[in-house]
């Protein structure tokens, strides 16, 4: 068990690096009397403008190996944590949810005009930023199922037309935002933690009034440290699965899927497990589990074997918008589309990458290979947190002698 009097320093570096004097400076001398220890967590580098390219399923499994071998040891018996955070929000959002308040945590944010992580104390601002009251509630819950989107601005503010690009249809649209955001509004861990509490209540309130509900869309422009303190209050016992986004300016939408935290398999079918006896392209399966699951994609399917779709279906358009995230680069489509023997030369890869995939998706229809391609895609590891989704489109869509079977 480790030390309880030392601090755990914990630093996100996925933009940029850390520096120790960096910390040193911003931790008040009391804090780190009784020394601290330093863990780094970097699933992936990227660069600020370039996040639409990251992996999102292979940063996550990263993610998840950097906290079970280094991390989760450090935090027995800490009574402590310091959070320095250059991540992406959907990275914040999923380390804070790993947390699960097993431990004290203080948030350190870094200052773009002073290029410290120093906080301001409470006396030397003016008036703390004026939080809004959560709005978008709506004045009776209900029985029904369906996801809820919540948006929290204290950055910039998220309209309703963002977020209703990608989640068309909700039980509500809860806004928690400042009056006034702005990149540097929180100047205080105070302000911070009132923005926690009224996410913390806005959570509640929509499980209460809402018991069927079956998703949580969470969209934020937020700082890192508040993104950590948000994934942090996601309790998986309580509230179902939350989605996050990552925001790019260029992109259509501009909000892309990132993270599910609290993911559950809807598909009711076991999740991928593969061993050197399983490769992205062969047939022979050693898990009898995993092999339950493939013998869907071998078995009569109405997407699998349809030669040609209509969009407005909703099988291959929920599969389509799978791959865009799964595959989210020319280079990337390329890769699976070559090795899943798909028509290469039919399909042109400088377009956008949602473009690429509706032109490859009726190539692969019309030549008969769209299941030789979802096979692939099922075999491919690294995209292991999209399988149930992909599992729950085979499923819904498998087809029997007698017919269709219902979802």
């Amino acid at each position: 068990m480790s030390d309880p009097n030392r601090l755990l320093v914990v630093s996100h570096s996925v933009l940029a690096s850390i520096g120790r004097d960096q910390i040193e400076h911003a931790i008040p001398a009391s804090d780190r009397a009784g020394g601290w220890d330093h863990v780094e967590i970097a699933p992936v580098r990227a660069e600020l403008g370039r996040l639409h390219e990251i992996d999102w399923a292979a940063a996550l499994a990263e993610q998840e190996r950097l906290f079970a071998e280094r991390l989760c040891g450090e935090l027995a018996g800490r009574r402590r944590l310091a959070y320095f955070g250059f991540a992406p929000i959907p990275l914040a959002a999923h380390l804070g949810y790993r947390m699960t308040r097993c431990v004290a945590v203080d948030i350190y944010q870094h200052n773009r005009f002073r290029f410290d992580w120093a906080w301001s104390s409470d006396d030397s601002v003016s008036a703390p930023p004026a939080l809004k009251p959560p709005s978008g509630l709506p004045e009776y819950g209900s029985r029904d199922e369906g996801p809820v989107v919540i948006r929290v601005s204290t950055s910039h503010r998220i309209a309703p037309w963002e977020t209703a690009e990608i989640v068309p249809s909700s039980l509500a649209d809860v806004d928690v935002m400042l009056a006034a955001p702005g990149e540097e509004a929180l100047r205080t861990q105070s302000a911070l933690t009132e923005v926690v509490k009224a996410f913390n209540d806005a959570l509640s309130q929509v499980k209460s009034m809402f018991p069927r509900l079956t998703a949580i869309h969470l969209f934020a422009a937020v700082p890192v440290g508040l993104a950590f303190r948000l994934g942090a209050q996601i309790n998986p016992t309580i509230y179902p699965e939350v989605v996050t986004y990552q925001y790019w300016r260029k992109g259509t939408p501009q909000y892309r899927q990132a993270i599910v935290l609290a993911e559950r398999c809807r598909a009711d079918l076991p999740a991928l497990r593969l061993d050197n006896a399983g490769s992205a392209m062969g047939d022979v399966v050693a898990d009898p589990a995993l092999q339950t699951v493939m013998n869907l994609y071998n078995a009569p399917n109405r997407f699998l074997d349809a030669l040609s779709y209509g969009w407005a279906d909703e099988a291959p358009r929920r599969f389509c918008e799978i791959m865009v995230g799964a595959y989210n680069s020319a280079s990337r489509a390329r890769e699976i589309l070559e090795k899943s023997g798909i028509d290469m030369g039919s399909v042109n890869f400088e377009q956008p990458v949602r473009a690429i995939w509706y032109e490859a998706l009726n190539v692969a229809a019309r030549a008969g290979g769209t299941r030789k391609l979802a096979r692939s895609v099922r075999m491919d590891g690294m995209i292991a947190a999209y399988h149930p989704k992909i599992d729950e489109i085979i499923k819904a869509t498998h087809a029997t002698e007698e017919g269709s079977c219902q979802p």
